[in-house]
C-alpha cells in the first residue's frame, strides 16, 4: 500500500530550463534523510542527447491519465505517454521508491481524438511531480 501525490504543474519553459529545474529538485531531495537518492534520467530527450543517464526501458516514465467520454456516453481514462521525461528515485528503508521528476505531454485536447480502446500500456501512472509541459522543440 502506497500513498500517492499528483501535482499538475503547466508551464512553457525549454528544455534547459528543465534540466536546470530538476537539477535543483534532486539538490534539494539529497539534503533530506532518504536512504539514497539516485542519478537523475532523461528518456526521450528532444534533440536526441540526453543531458542525464539516457532511460530507454520499454516502461515509460510520465504517462498522464485523462479523462474522455466514449460514444456510448459512458467515461474512461485514456494513457497519454510522455513526449520527454526527466526524473530520479528516492528510497528510504521499508518503504515504495518514489519517483520525482517533470514531464512533457501533447496538449490535452488532443485526448478526444485519440482511437478508443484499451489504455496504453508502458506508462507509469504514478508520478510524484507529475506534469510541468515543455516545449518539444528547442
Amino acid at each position: 500500500m502506497g500513498l500517492t501525490f499528483y501535482y499538475d504543474w503547466k508551464a512553457r519553459i525549454d528544455a534547459p530550463t528543465v534540466r536546470r529545474l530538476i537539477k535543483r529538485f534532486r539538490g534539494l531531495e539529497i539534503k533530506l534523510p532518504f536512504e539514497k537518492v539516485s542519478e537523475i534520467h532523461e528518456q526521450n530527450s528532444p534533440d536526441g542527447e540526453p543531458t542525464f543517464l539516457l532511460y530507454d526501458h520499454p516502461f515509460r516514465q510520465g504517462c498522464l491519465y485523462l479523462p474522455r467520454k466514449r460514444a456510448d456516453g459512458e467515461e474512461e481514462l485514456v494513457g497519454m505517454p510522455a513526449l520527454h521525461a526527466m526524473f530520479f528515485s528516492v528510497y528510504v528503508e521499508d518503504a515504495e521508491t518514489a519517483k520525482i521528476g517533470l514531464a512533457s505531454h501533447p496538449p490535452t485536447e488532443r485526448v478526444s481524438q485519440l482511437v478508443s480502446g484499451p489504455l496504453l500500456v508502458n506508462c507509469l501512472a504514478v508520478f510524484v511531480a507529475q506534469i510541468v509541459e515543455i516545449q518539444r522543440r528547442l
